[in-house]
This record gives structure tokens, C-alpha cells and sequence, in this order.
């Protein structure tokens, strides 16, 4: 009888241990999708700026070819 009530513990320890990793494991993947979904975002804005600048250094050089060819 005995073996049995510590078999039937560990299980239920053994249940217990699962049930709170599989809370873990899901607490971490949330964690881990929100910090990629905010890396995202800062790199988009990133590219954003990027591409701005590079669209500026293009008009200005244009600009000053273009000034260059008429004078």
C-alpha cells in the first residue's frame, strides 16, 4: 500500500512539474514573440530613416549635377 501512495505522489509531483514548465515554456515564448515583434518595429523605422537619407543624398547630388550641367 505504501508503494502505491508514493507511486501515485510521483505522478502527481511528476504532473505538477510538467504543468508549471508548460506555463513556463508558454510565459517565454510570449516574451519572446513581443521582444521580435518590437525588434521588427525598430528596425522598420530604422529602414524607414535609411531610405530617407538615401533619397536625400540623391536629390542633393541630382541638384548638383543638374546646377553643374547649366553653368
Amino acid at each position: 500500500m505504501a508503494l502505491i501512495a508514493a507511486i501515485t505522489r510521483k505522478a502527481f509531483t511528476n504532473e505538477a512539474l510538467l504543468d508549471r514548465l508548460d506555463r513556463e515554456l508558454i510565459t517565454e515564448r510570449d516574451r519572446t514573440d513581443k521582444q521580435r515583434s518590437e525588434d521588427r518595429k525598430v528596425d522598420g523605422d530604422r529602414l524607414d530613416r535609411i531610405e530617407t537619407d538615401i533619397r536625400s543624398m540623391r536629390d542633393m547630388l541630382f541638384d548638383a549635377f543638374q546646377r553643374g550641367r547649366s553653368d
